[in-house]
């Protein structure tokens, strides 16, 4: 016979030695493109939350911005944590899947968290994406309180079930995207990647050669989205190799949001080959 286990959040050991689990403190009703919350939630104890993100439709993608609000006992505003078009679902035919919760992390400045947000509509999806046709997922999420506070909360935003770039198997822990051997034709582009859910340091690693003699025509593109600035980067980033044939890295900052990279070919006369790899330098 099994003894059922007491959850309380506080072991009777050193925390120091072990990490106490997550307390499940609020599970979310499910929500539409749209605005959404708050969500209200009381700390009695904990140094810490987690946010695991859901898809309501699981073959379909989705998106949502997250704002979790601190107040302290008398109601004044402590801290925000903002996330931007947090990334959940697993569609089969899209080149990212998120085949479990993306999860949200950050320390408790407050007594009272007001988690509030807007998930978006197909729109933004098709528009993020470069593509047509596809249906964006509702969204719903269950809160945890950590009773040890986090020492450094990168990655803030992260989520270790993922599969990439229409590959069938799990993507190990710390790839987050990856162009391997493309040959991008004249004036062309990649399809426009979203990376695995990741905030903090990262690393790219990219590599051009082929016909292709002027490096700089061919430009990595790293674009960052929230679904309140619509289908429009909030901010975008570009890299170029310094010579052909040549590997080149780039030590990068992820922020709290979507990110996605994309590989143009600007060149109207010649073709490349790219080998283009985006790693993380930290783990949740």
């Amino acid at each position: 016979m099994t003894t059922p286990a007491t959850y309380t959040g506080h072991p009777d050991w050193i925390p120091t030695n072990s990490s106490p689990i997550p307390v499940l403190a609020a599970e979310s009703a499910t929500f539409a493109a749209g605005t959404w919350g708050p969500v209200t939630i009381t700390c009695t104890s904990g140094g810490a939350y987690m946010i695991a993100v859901n898809a309501a439709t699981p073959t379909d993608l989705g998106f949502s911005d997250f704002t979790v609000k601190h107040y302290d006992f008398k109601g004044n505003l402590v801290w925000t944590d903002f996330f931007g078009a947090v990334m959940f679902g697993a569609p089969a035919v899209l080149p990212v899947a998120c085949n479990g919760p993306t999860i949200l992390r950050g320390n408790i400045y407050g007594s009272t968290l007001q988690i509030s947000g807007q998930v978006g509509n197909s729109g933004f999806l098709n528009g993020v994406l470069g593509t047509a046709g596809f249906t964006a997922s509702g969204m719903s999420f269950n809160a945890y309180i950590l009773p040890n506070g986090l020492g450094d909360p990168d990655p803030k935003l992260s989520n270790g079930s993922v599969t990439l770039d229409s590959v069938s198997v799990p993507t190990p822990g710390g790839l987050l995207a990856f162009f391997y051997n493309e040959t991008l034709t004249e004036s062309t582009s990649t399809s426009i990647n979203p990376i695995v859910p990741y905030s903090g340091e990262a690393i790219l690693c990219l590599e051009a050669g082929g016909a292709l003699t002027t490096p700089a025509d061919f430009v990595v593109f790293i674009r960052h989205w929230t679904v309140a600035n619509t289908a429009t980067p909030f901010a975008q980033e570009l890299f170029q190799p310094a010579a052909m044939n040549q590997g080149n890295s780039y030590d990068i900052n992820i922020p709290a949001c979507l990110t996605t990279m994309e590989g143009t070919n600007a060149s109207a006369a010649q073709s490349v080959g790219i080998n283009v790899t985006l790693t993380a330098k930290r783990s949740a």
